[in-house]
């Protein structure tokens, strides 16, 4: 049995993703669902993903709703971790990479 519950995001894929599991309690807790997530910059697939906020639930409608590639651990293409961290509006901002 998994370490982690299973979390629906009303898509028909479960969350794989462990990174994305372990923020789950916190974001229900503080009501916050916007993921800033970041994947291989090099990687044709997962790259355009790369360095984004999306919404884990929909619930921000100013971010687009987490596409089912980043419930993934990895990238099925280039086989890169795919990790997110909570983004909090107006407290931390996405990093500008060069």
């Amino acid at each position: 049995m998994s370490l982690f519950k299973k979390v629906s995001t009303s898509s028909p894929h479960p969350i794989e993703n462990i990174s994305i599991q372990r923020l789950v309690p916190k974001c229900k807790e503080w009501k916050i669902d916007t993921l800033y997530v970041t994947t291989s910059k090099k990687c044709n697939y997962c790259g355009s993903y790369n360095d984004k906020v999306y919404s884990l639930y929909g619930w921000n409608k100013k971010y687009p709703k987490i596409p089912d590639l980043l419930l993934k651990q990895k990238c099925s293409e280039c086989g890169v971790s795919i990790s997110a961290s909570i983004y909090q509006p107006g407290i931390n901002t996405p990093i500008k990479r060069k």
